[in-house]
Protein backbone atom coordinates (compact mmCIF):
# COMPACT_ATOMS: atom_id res chain seq x y z
CA UNK A 1 0.00 0.00 0.00
CA UNK A 2 1.52 3.32 -1.06
CA UNK A 3 -0.25 5.41 1.60
CA UNK A 4 -0.95 3.17 4.58
CA UNK A 5 -3.39 4.27 7.25
CA UNK A 6 -1.92 6.65 9.83
CA UNK A 7 -2.81 7.35 13.42
CA UNK A 8 -4.46 10.73 13.71
CA UNK A 9 -5.64 10.58 10.10
CA UNK A 10 -7.47 7.26 10.12
CA UNK A 11 -9.31 5.53 12.92
CA UNK A 12 -7.27 3.47 15.37
CA UNK A 13 -9.24 0.39 14.26
CA UNK A 14 -8.15 0.87 10.63
CA UNK A 15 -4.52 1.49 11.63
CA UNK A 16 -4.48 -1.61 13.87
CA UNK A 17 -6.16 -3.76 11.21
CA UNK A 18 -3.59 -2.64 8.64
CA UNK A 19 -0.71 -3.44 11.01
CA UNK A 20 -2.17 -6.86 11.81
CA UNK A 21 -2.62 -7.72 8.12
CA UNK A 22 0.86 -6.44 7.24
CA UNK A 23 2.44 -8.46 10.06
CA UNK A 24 0.52 -11.56 8.93
CA UNK A 25 1.68 -11.20 5.31
CA UNK A 26 5.32 -10.44 6.04
CA UNK A 27 5.53 -12.82 9.00
CA UNK A 28 4.11 -15.60 6.83
CA UNK A 29 6.63 -14.87 4.09
CA UNK A 30 9.44 -15.08 6.62
CA UNK A 31 8.17 -18.38 8.08
CA UNK A 32 7.71 -19.92 4.63
CA UNK A 33 11.12 -18.62 3.51
CA UNK A 34 12.82 -20.32 6.43
CA UNK A 35 10.84 -23.51 5.82
CA UNK A 36 11.65 -23.46 2.10
CA UNK A 37 15.37 -22.94 2.71
CA UNK A 38 15.45 -25.73 5.29
CA UNK A 39 13.46 -28.23 3.22
CA UNK A 40 15.22 -27.59 -0.10
CA UNK A 41 18.65 -27.94 1.47
CA UNK A 42 17.73 -31.37 2.86
CA UNK A 43 16.80 -32.70 -0.58
CA UNK A 44 19.64 -34.56 -2.28
CA UNK A 45 20.68 -32.93 -5.55
CA UNK A 46 19.30 -29.47 -4.61
CA UNK A 47 21.02 -26.50 -2.99
CA UNK A 48 19.66 -23.02 -2.28
CA UNK A 49 20.90 -19.89 -0.58
CA UNK A 50 19.19 -18.86 2.64
CA UNK A 51 16.02 -16.93 1.99
CA UNK A 52 15.25 -13.96 4.18
CA UNK A 53 11.57 -13.40 3.43
CA UNK A 54 11.68 -13.21 -0.36
CA UNK A 55 8.77 -14.43 -2.45
CA UNK A 56 10.97 -16.71 -4.57
CA UNK A 57 13.81 -19.16 -4.26
CA UNK A 58 16.10 -20.05 -7.14
CA UNK A 59 17.72 -23.34 -6.09
CA UNK A 60 20.30 -25.19 -8.11
CA UNK A 61 19.55 -28.75 -9.24
CA UNK A 62 22.55 -31.00 -9.73
CA UNK A 63 21.12 -33.12 -12.54
CA UNK A 64 22.74 -36.38 -13.53
CA UNK A 65 24.17 -37.03 -16.97
CA UNK A 66 21.34 -39.50 -17.64
CA UNK A 67 18.73 -36.82 -16.87
CA UNK A 68 20.51 -34.31 -19.09
CA UNK A 69 20.74 -36.87 -21.89
CA UNK A 70 17.05 -37.84 -21.55
CA UNK A 71 16.00 -34.18 -21.74
CA UNK A 72 18.09 -33.54 -24.82
CA UNK A 73 16.62 -36.65 -26.47
CA UNK A 74 13.17 -35.13 -25.81
CA UNK A 75 14.33 -31.84 -27.33
CA UNK A 76 14.03 -29.81 -24.13
CA UNK A 77 16.23 -28.09 -21.59
CA UNK A 78 17.08 -30.42 -18.68
CA UNK A 79 15.62 -28.07 -16.08
CA UNK A 80 12.43 -27.81 -18.14
CA UNK A 81 12.07 -31.60 -18.11
CA UNK A 82 12.60 -31.61 -14.35
CA UNK A 83 9.94 -28.93 -13.85
CA UNK A 84 7.42 -30.68 -16.10
CA UNK A 85 7.92 -33.99 -14.31
CA UNK A 86 7.56 -32.22 -10.93
CA UNK A 87 4.29 -30.67 -12.09
CA UNK A 88 2.94 -34.01 -13.32
CA UNK A 89 3.95 -35.82 -10.12
CA UNK A 90 3.02 -33.22 -7.49
CA UNK A 91 1.02 -30.39 -9.06
CA UNK A 92 3.77 -28.03 -7.95
CA UNK A 93 4.53 -25.37 -10.55
CA UNK A 94 8.24 -24.65 -10.89
CA UNK A 95 9.75 -22.28 -13.44
CA UNK A 96 12.86 -23.60 -15.23
CA UNK A 97 15.99 -21.56 -14.65
CA UNK A 98 16.86 -21.73 -18.33
CA UNK A 99 14.34 -18.94 -18.84
CA UNK A 100 16.40 -16.68 -16.57
CA UNK A 101 19.74 -16.90 -18.40
CA UNK A 102 21.33 -19.17 -15.79
CA UNK A 103 25.03 -19.89 -16.03
CA UNK A 104 25.79 -22.39 -18.81
CA UNK A 105 25.87 -26.03 -17.73
CA UNK A 106 24.03 -25.28 -14.48
CA UNK A 107 20.39 -26.02 -13.81
CA UNK A 108 17.94 -24.21 -11.55
CA UNK A 109 14.25 -23.65 -10.98
CA UNK A 110 12.27 -20.83 -9.43
CA UNK A 111 9.74 -21.63 -6.75
CA UNK A 112 7.43 -19.24 -4.94
CA UNK A 113 6.51 -19.37 -1.28
CA UNK A 114 3.25 -17.45 -1.48
CA UNK A 115 1.02 -20.22 -0.16
CA UNK A 116 -0.86 -18.78 2.79
CA UNK A 117 -0.90 -21.82 5.07
CA UNK A 118 2.55 -22.90 6.36
CA UNK A 119 1.34 -26.45 7.10
CA UNK A 120 0.02 -26.85 3.55
CA UNK A 121 3.31 -25.55 2.16
CA UNK A 122 5.23 -28.03 4.34
CA UNK A 123 3.13 -30.91 2.96
CA UNK A 124 3.73 -29.76 -0.63
CA UNK A 125 7.47 -29.66 0.01
CA UNK A 126 7.34 -33.19 1.46
CA UNK A 127 5.63 -34.39 -1.74
CA UNK A 128 8.29 -32.57 -3.76
CA UNK A 129 11.02 -34.36 -1.79
CA UNK A 130 9.46 -37.72 -2.74
CA UNK A 131 9.24 -36.62 -6.39
CA UNK A 132 12.91 -35.61 -6.37
CA UNK A 133 14.00 -38.98 -4.95
CA UNK A 134 11.99 -40.79 -7.64
CA UNK A 135 13.41 -38.51 -10.34
CA UNK A 136 16.99 -39.35 -9.37
CA UNK A 137 16.11 -43.06 -9.24
CA UNK A 138 14.69 -42.78 -12.76
CA UNK A 139 17.79 -40.90 -13.98
CA UNK A 140 20.69 -42.23 -11.86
Amino acid sequence: MVNPPKAGVNSIEVVEKHKKETDLIFGGLLKRSKLLTEKLNTIPGIKTNELEGAMYAFPRIFLTESAIKAAKEKGMAPDMMYCIEALEATGLVLVPGSGFKQREDTYHFRITNLLYNVEEFDAVLDAFKVFNANFFKKYP
